[in-house]
């Protein structure tokens, strides 16, 4: 249908500028690769967060702590929502620490 170009349409259905598609595809990729580590039965989360953070830079571990923050809301929103499962409890019993602390948030 789209010739051999190689096209594939953008599976979002969302028209996006170049920048703004390529940072797009960036983040589903990340996404995906991360979600296909976590997924296997020997993924060792403890392990992966300590060599993630060891081998970080300080501006690095900034970025993480803003994106560990951000999976805690994300999870907590989740919750609110009426999903009732362990990681989004969890997130929600956090977001309530994070708030208590005001945990500056990315």
């Amino acid at each position: 249908m789209y010739g051999g170009s190689g096209y594939t349409p953008d599976p979002t259905g969302v028209r996006l500028s170049n920048g703004a598609h390529l940072t797009d595809k960036m983040y589903r990729q990340v996404m995906t690769k991360l979600l296909e580590g976590v997924s296997r039965l020997d993924f060792d989360v403890v392990l992966f967060a300590r060599g993630l953070m060891v081998n970080a830079s300080p501006a690095q571990r900034d970025r993480i702590a803003q994106l560990m923050i951000a999976l805690v809301d994300a999870g907590s929103d989740l919750y609110d929502t009426g999903v009732m499962e362990d990681g989004t409890v969890q997130a929600k019993r956090l977001r309530e620490t994070v708030d208590l602390y005001q945990m500056p948030r990315g």
